[in-house]
């Protein structure tokens, strides 16, 4: 029962001890309501826009466009340069059957990696268009120069 009796005394101490510190605190001073309405120096963003989109979001899609065609563009010159390295392995006198046309190196591979070619040439094509396609759209919207660039 005694413990019981400390534990409240310490409790309620605590609490007067708390009380007393913060009455004894300063208040803060007033915040000016004018600097509450303003976002800090700290925060850049931008209101100018072109066509509903602001510098960073042109340079964000001319960088994917640029991206893209770059990517298709590695992806045919892999499939070319395995193309040449199967074509130079060829002999100059594998035939084959009349009618059928005779593939880079006899090897069924070859055809498989032409369709790859092929697919990649469109791709880089459409790329390209997308690529010219998006020129087109910030001229016409009064983009600068710079907002396309990389």
């Amino acid at each position: 029962m005694r413990s019981q009796r400390a534990g409240g005394w310490i409790g309620v101490l605590s609490i007067g001890a708390l009380a007393v510190t913060v009455a004894g605190a300063e208040e803060p001073p007033p915040v000016e309501l004018e600097r509450l309405m303003r976002l800090p120096d700290s925060i850049e963003f931008e209101t100018t826009q072109r066509a509903g989109a602001t510098r960073g979001e042109w340079k964000t899609r001319f960088a994917a466009a640029r991206q893209g065609l770059a990517d298709a563009q590695a992806a045919l010159d892999e499939s070319r340069e395995k193309l040449e390295e199967l074509a130079g392995e060829a002999n100059n006198w594998q035939m084959s059957a009349p009618g059928v046309a005779a593939n880079a190196s006899g090897n069924p591979l070859s055809y498989e990696l032409s369709q790859k070619m092929r697919r990649g040439r469109e791709e880089v094509e459409r790329s390209e268009g997308r690529l010219r396609e998006l020129q087109i759209e910030a001229n016409l919207a009064g983009v600068p120069a710079d907002w396309q660039e990389e």
